[in-house]
């Protein structure tokens, strides 16, 4: 069973693409295999000094 992250919006206004690139490559895989992992990109994350929100559970659409 896969895990979905579901990103709403982000909007990322940048003059260095190519610096850019490493967030998205460190940071950013929609399909998971655990909710653990989802919970531990939200802490590496965090730990990189961004503020992504909490975690939230689905609530419609799929099986939580």
């Amino acid at each position: 069973m896969a895990f979905w992250m579901k990103l709403n919006h982000i909007n990322l206004c940048t003059s260095n693409v190519p610096a850019l690139s490493p967030l998205f490559e460190k940071h950013f895989r929609f399909i998971l295999d655990d909710p653990q992992e989802v919970r531990t990109r939200h802490a590496n994350l965090c730990a990189d000094g961004y503020l992504p929100g909490p975690v939230e559970g689905m609530t419609r659409g799929r099986d939580c």
